[in-house]
């Protein structure tokens, strides 16, 4: 299978820990101290997890035995992973984000065979079903979904399979359309992470340019659509996470 980037494996063991640590406050006040064991329904690579209002994980697609799946699992600390309807579509190194209203935008990735996806879907965790929700501006394997406080969502970077970009998108999940923003990223990068700050702007760092691990980071300001420089991480990182 054509990857566009260097894929990056997440194990069982390693996705459960990280959903004991963020999904235990919203499951009816109970904690998670001692919980830091259970598996998921399946072993995924290359999946995207988003965190519910209810405080249990929505887990979609990704890469299991060696195929790209639409299937979608949600896991809670209090009662362990549960089958959830299927995407429409196949796909590993998507993007997702939980919108305002609770239910949770799945973006771009590639399907089995490396084909770049445009598409977008939207899980509803009260009707437990999903729905079509347009497409992106263009095919993006390997971005980032950040909802932004007004509510749009900020997809940035990614890959083709013509290359990295750096231009982004503002996607509108009442219209359920999508367009460029007005300034791209300062540097093409693809495998790195976004994170929402406290004051509403929206951190990137590190990722791939398609050659090299990268070690900078950008900082997107909603208020004037710009991103700006902020800084370097101590060393080049492609595939890494951020939690606000």
């Amino acid at each position: 299978m054509t990857r566009f980037t260097k894929s990056v494996t997440v194990t069982t063991a390693a996705l459960v820990s990280l959903v004991v640590l963020i999904s235990a406050p919203g499951e009816q006040g109970k904690t998670a101290a001692n919980s830091a064991s259970g598996r998921l329904m399946s072993s995924r690579a290359a999946s995207c997890a988003a965190l519910l209002k209810d405080g249990r994980l929505l887990i979609t697609g990704g890469e299991v035995n060696k195929t790209t799946v639409a299937t979608a699992e949600l896991f809670s600390v209090v009662r362990g992973a549960s089958d959830a309807a299927p995407m429409s579509t196949p796909r590993l190194e998507h993007a997702c984000a939980t919108l305002t209203d609770g239910r949770v935008l799945v973006v771009g990735g590639s399907t089995t065979g490396g084909t770049a996806l445009n598409t977008a879907e939207i899980f509803d965790p009260v009707s437990g079903a999903w729905s079509n929700a347009g497409i992106l501006t263009t095919p993006r394997v390997g971005a980032t979904a950040s909802l932004l406080q007004g509510g749009k969502v900020l997809i940035a970077g990614g890959a083709t399979p013509t290359g990295v970009l750096s231009s982004v998108e503002l996607y509108d999940p009442v219209t359920k359309t999508s367009q460029f923003a007005p300034q791209p990223l300062a540097s093409k990068r693809s495998q790195h992470a976004a994170a929402v700050l406290g004051n509403g702007k929206v951190l990137i760092a590190g990722g791939t340019d398609g050659t090299n691990a990268l070690d900078s980071l950008e900082m997107y300001d909603p208020a004037s659509s710009t991103f700006a420089p902020a800084g370097k991480l101590s060393q080049s990182r492609s595939g890494l996470s951020s939690t606000t």
